[in-house]
């Protein structure tokens, strides 16, 4: 197996990014690793702040303990916007398809 293949398959099983730093390429690791981390830094926030809304209307009683009620309210809190954290799903999936795609296009080179 051609190195810039095992470089696709870091990239898509690992983190995005992991696979140029099989193919030595330290400077494009190191932009598409943090734009990757900071894309899923935004995913775990955006999670979290949902999470905490929901529980607090648990705890104060606004919604029942079932799953019903509460996946009606997890709907609610999906419509509450967080900025910039909104698009950190399509953030992360484009650098780990770019990242993936990227080291196919250099093995078909070599």
């Amino acid at each position: 197996m051609k190195v810039s293949y095992k470089a696709a398959l870091m990239s898509g099983f690992v983190f995005p990014g992991a696979g140029y730093v099989t193919l030595k390429m330290p400077k494009r690791a190191a932009v598409t690793i943090i734009a990757a981390g900071v894309c899923l830094y935004g995913l775990i926030q955006i999670t979290m702040m949902k999470t905490y809304a929901l529980m607090d209307r648990l705890i104060a009683g606004d919604v029942a303990p079932d799953m019903v009620s509460m996946l009606k309210a997890l709907q609610d809190t999906s419509a509450m916007s967080m900025g910039w954290q909104d698009y950190a799903g399509y953030g992360f999936m484009i650098c780990w398809g770019l990242s993936v795609f990227d080291a196919i296009r250099l093995a078909k080179k070599v």
